[in-house]
C-alpha cells in the first residue's frame, strides 16, 4: 500500500471558491509530510492550479509526485482535472480527468451530459469499463466538490453534504466546520476556518434523491479524518490539510507558496 494513497482524496478537496464565484487564477505549491517518531518528514509536493474564464467557467487542475527518497519505493504521481461553470443553482461540472502512475498505475474520467433538463447523464470511464447513470444535476467530481464547499462556507453554513462520483461509485459525504482557527505557514499567519469530514454513505441509485435528506454514517475506522483549514482572505484557499490514517499515521499538507493577486493583498 502506497503512502500516498491516503492523500489522493484529501488533496483533491482543496480547489478554493471566492467571492464572486471563483477565486482569482492561482497557482499554490504545499509540501506533504507523515509524522514519524514525533518528527514530519516530507513525502511529497503538490501543485494546484485554476483558472476562470469570463462566462463562469473553470478550469481545474491538481499534481501530486513523491519526493525522489519516496519515488524509489513509491513511483505514484496523481495528476488530475476538472472543468465546469458556476452557476446561479451551484457548482455544475462538465468533465473530470484522472491518472495515477506507479505500482497502481490507473486513469479513468467521468463526463456530465446537461443537454436536457432535470436528471444529468454520466458517463464514467474506470478500468476499461463505461457505465452510465442517471444522476441529480448537484453531482460533483472530486475536485469540483471543494468549490461547492468554499461557496458554502461563505454563504454562512456550517453543515453541508454533497453527492460525489468516484470511479464507479456515488457517495454522499458529509462535513462541518469545527472551528475558527488562526494557522501560521511558510506563505503566512491567517485566520481560517476549520472544516472536517465527518461523514459518509455509499448509494447504488441516485436519481430524484435529495441529498440533504441522506442519513449518513461516520465510519471512520481506527481515528481515521480528513480535517483542512481554509482562509477567507485567500478565497477559502487551504493553507493546511491534516489526514489520519490507520494503518499509516498522520499526514499534513502545508501550504508553501502562492502565486494570486488576492494573496498578495491579504498576506501579512
Amino acid at each position: 500500500r502506497s503512502v500516498l494513497a491516503a492523500g489522493v482524496l484529501w488533496l483533491s478537496l482543496v480547489a478554493p471558491c471566492g467571492a464572486a464565484g471563483l477565486a482569482p487564477d492561482f497557482t499554490a505549491d504545499f509540501r506533504v509530510t507523515r509524522s514519524v517518531l514525533s518528527s514530519d518528514v516530507t513525502i511529497a509536493s503538490a501543485t494546484l492550479r485554476l483558472e476562470r474564464g469570463s462566462d463562469g467557467g473553470y478550469r481545474y487542475s491538481s499534481q501530486l509526485w513523491p519526493v525522489k527518497l519516496v519515488a524509489m519505493f513509491y513511483g505514484d504521481e496523481l495528476s488530475e482535472y476538472a472543468r465546469g461553470r458556476i452557476t446561479p443553482e451551484g457548482v455544475r461540472p462538465d468533465l473530470y480527468e484522472m491518472r495515477l502512475t506507479g505500482r497502481r498505475a490507473r486513469q479513468g474520467g467521468m463526463s456530465f451530459d446537461r443537454e436536457r433538463p432535470g436528471d444529468v447523464v454520466l458517463t464514467q470511464n474506470f478500468k476499461g469499463e463505461t457505465t452510465r447513470k442517471k444522476v441529480p444535476p448537484e453531482t460533483l467530481d472530486r475536485l469540483s466538490m471543494q468549490l461547492a464547499i468554499a461557496h458554502d462556507l461563505r454563504a454562512g453554513r456550517e453543515s453541508m453534504q454533497y453527492l460525489m462520483a468516484d470511479g464507479h461509485r456515488l457517495r454522499v459525504y458529509r462535513f462541518e466546520v469545527k472551528a475558527r482557527e488562526r494557522v501560521e505557514t511558510p506563505v503566512g499567519v491567517y485566520d481560517t476556518i476549520k472544516v472536517e469530514l465527518v461523514g459518509r454513505l455509499r448509494v447504488d441509485k441516485a436519481r430524484g434523491m435529495d441529498i440533504d435528506a441522506v442519513e449518513t454514517v461516520d465510519d471512520f475506522e481506527g481515528g481515521d479524518r480528513t480535517t483542512f483549514w481554509l482562509a477567507p482572505a485567500l478565497a477559502y484557499l487551504p493553507v493546511r490539510v491534516k489526514h489520519v490514517d490507520e494503518d499509516l499515521g498522520a499526514f499534513y499538507m502545508n501550504m508553501t507558496r502562492m502565486e494570486t493577486e488576492a494573496a498578495a493583498k491579504a498576506a501579512p
